[in-house]
């Protein structure tokens, strides 16, 4: 059992050592995209305390009800959809969403921590707005090397390899849902502008997807 198990590692171990020297620009693009949405998401909605669509919105309403630190919730999330996207996907996809899983969390933390929304302050419809552009450009960035955000948007892309359903609407449906679930526990406000952050991540995602602007996709 013992050698079953070393060999497994050592597997795995060559696996993504192959895959780190094979995919080292995709990799750098993944941790970019990665970085543009834990800071949209820090710095414009959970500041201004929109409701949010993603694992960071369902990690949000688990807060609410049940506790618990925000970052380790989404960590929680990205574990699962990882697992699932394993399953469905294969081990390409594992290992380029492996990235997000762990750099999302530890991106957001670093936002959250330091407090730098602080040093940014525009009106509420401007913040609504960057964090829209923001985050439409950062999934496409990501989605388009073959990975997941390392949330449920693993949902969009198992439906789009085996049904051909749009990426952007399929994303911003499961988005609805998830906004949905925050609506209790927000103003008028923060869901007129959760609303619109998803209105118009919808139209860049689609914008991005139809002018040729998008990377090349990685198959999975």
């Amino acid at each position: 059992m013992l050698q079953t198990l070393m060999a497994n590692m050592q597997s795995v171990s060559a696996l993504l050592k192959n895959f780190i020297q094979n995919r080292k620009k995709s990799i750098l693009l993944i941790l970019l995209g990665n970085i543009i949405l834990s800071a949209a998401v820090s710095l414009f909605v959970v500041d201004n305390g929109f409701i949010s669509g993603g694992a960071t919105g369902l990690a949000l309403a688990i807060r609410h009800y049940l506790g618990g630190d925000l970052p380790l919730i989404v960590l929680g999330i990205n574990l699962i959809t990882f697992t699932i996207g394993f399953i469905w996907l294969g081990k390409n996809f594992a290992l380029s969403t492996m990235v997000c899983t762990f750099s999302y969390p530890i991106f957001f933390k670093f936002f959250l921590t330091f407090n730098l929304a602080e040093l940014i302050q525009f009106p509420p419809i401007v913040e609504a707005s960057l964090a829209a552009v923001m985050i439409g450009f950062s999934l496409n960035l990501i989605l388009r090397q073959g990975a997941s955000a390392g949330n449920l948007d693993v949902i969009a892309l198992i439906l789009e390899k085996n049904k051909g359903f749009s990426l952007a609407i399929t994303v911003n449906i499961i988005d609805a849902c998830i906004l949905m679930s925050q609506c209790g526990f927000s103003t008028i406000s923060q869901i007129g502008f959760g609303l619109y952050i998803v209105f118009i991540t919808t139209i860049t995602m689609k914008l991005l997807e139809n002018l040729s602007v998008k990377l090349p996709q990685t198959s999975y």
